[in-house]
């Protein structure tokens, strides 16, 4: 993995479920690492690097995460989920 200004991001079941919750949706951490394992985790770890440091490379990987998941139809750009409540 590439690192930047010596930072590596690593996306994990919790960072899935703060995605879920931003489009306002709860699940829990074992849904959420269930989920995780569907991604495409080298992606986001990828593109988070684009970032200078933690926090602008967890924005650039929630995006990308954000992204997996409205493309895999699990939720919406406007919010919500098709995951079912």
């Amino acid at each position: 993995m590439q690192m930047m200004n010596g930072v590596a991001f690593e996306v994990t079941a919790e960072d899935v479920c703060n995605v879920l919750r931003q489009a306002g949706v709860d699940r829990s951490l074992e849904e959420c690492d269930r989920i995780l394992a569907t991604l495409d985790v080298a992606q986001v770890e990828h593109v988070a690097l684009y970032g200078n440091d933690l926090e602008a490379q967890t924005v650039y990987a929630y995006n990308e995460i954000t992204w997996q998941l409205t493309k895999a139809g699990l939720i919406t750009m406007l919010g919500g989920t098709s995951l079912g409540h």
